[in-house]
Order: C-alpha cells, then structure tokens, then sequence
C-alpha cells in the first residue's frame, strides 16, 4: 500500500487560474491524478482546517483513496510531526510512505526532508499559466549529490585594464557628450 504524505497548500483544493473564474488543481489534486496512491494523508495547522476539508472532500469525490487529515499544533510542529510519525510507522511498517517536498506553507516544507531516510520525496510540477509545460510529479534524492557536481567554475568573463594614457585617448576619440564626454582616469 502506497501513503501520500502532503501538507495543504494555499491553492489547494484549486487555485486561481489565469482568467480569474479559472480554477488550476492545487499540489493535492494535481499528485494525485498523476500518480496512484491507495491513502492520503493531508497535514495542515488549525488555521486551514477549512481548506483541508475542501480539499479531503475533492480528493475523496474525484479518486479512489481514503484520505485522513491530521492538524498539526500551532507549535512545536517539528516534535509532534517526529512523534506522530514514528507512531504512524509503527502501526503501518509494511506500508510504502512518499511525502511531497514542494507544497504547503514555506516554513514547514523542510520537515521531510528531515525524514528522508524512512520516507521517499517527491515533488510535484503543476501548469499556472496556458503555456507552461503540463503537470509532472519528479522523485527526488535526498542522498549527497556525486562529487562530480561540485565542480566549480570560474565566470566567463575576461577584465582588461590599460595602464597606458595614450591608449585611453585613443579609446576616447574625444566624444563631447555622454558617458564618453571625458576621458577615463588614468591608473
């Protein structure tokens, strides 16, 4: 059994689209159409316990999934979430767990990150505007990137400096006006 773990975003269950009585599919309803999950799992403070009811009532009418909410404390998150977690995993051990990286509240997307050693990361990719690319969900790795990755490179761009006054009269051809209406300093 697959579990999606996701916190509510701020355009979830739909967001506005471009046209204003457009409506784009939020991270949730976006994941999953994507991608099958048999549970879903939505994360959200008391201050969206509204959009995570909209949201559980789209998710539970549009796919074939059960769908738990989960309110999260005003604070203390990280604590709760570590204890909630490491209960939820001890009642379903055999269950595969897939959190989404990319959505809900800033400050709390980090949390699974992290958890990234019991939980497989994804994000999701979702179109705002008639010409982006179409939806897309991307797994991601939270192990430590190859250490060919950390090549560094130097910028491509090349300084001259003329130490020569002679050369800055030339390269000013005595223009009146403009940046150019009097010669560079000389070094």
């Amino acid at each position: 059994m697959t579990t999606l773990f996701i916190l509510i975003d701020t355009t979830d269950p739909y967001g506005p689209g471009l046209a204003g009585h457009d409506q784009w599919a939020g991270p949730v309803l976006t994941l999953l159409g994507l991608r099958a999950f048999e549970r879903v799992v939505l994360l959200a403070g008391p201050e969206d316990g509204g959009r995570m009811q909209s949201t559980a009532e789209a998710a539970a009418g549009k796919f074939a999934c059960a769908v738990e909410s989960v309110v999260l404390p005003v604070s203390g998150v990280p604590e709760f979430l570590r204890d909630w977690w490491s209960a939820w995993r001890t009642r379903h051990p055999d269950e595969q767990a897939v959190a989404c990286v990319n959505a809900g509240p800033l400050n709390l997307r980090g949390l699974w990150w992290g958890m990234a050693d019991t939980i497989d990361l994804i994000e999701v990719s979702r179109p705002e505007f008639v010409t982006d690319a179409p939806a897309c969900v991307r797994d991601v790795s939270a192990a430590a990137p190859a250490r060919r990755s950390f090549i560094a490179r130097e910028p491509a761009v090349a300084y001259r400096v003329e130490t020569d006054p002679e050369a800055y009269e030339r390269g000013w051809r005595g223009r009146p006006t403009g940046s150019a209406g009097a010669p560079p300093p000389t070094l």
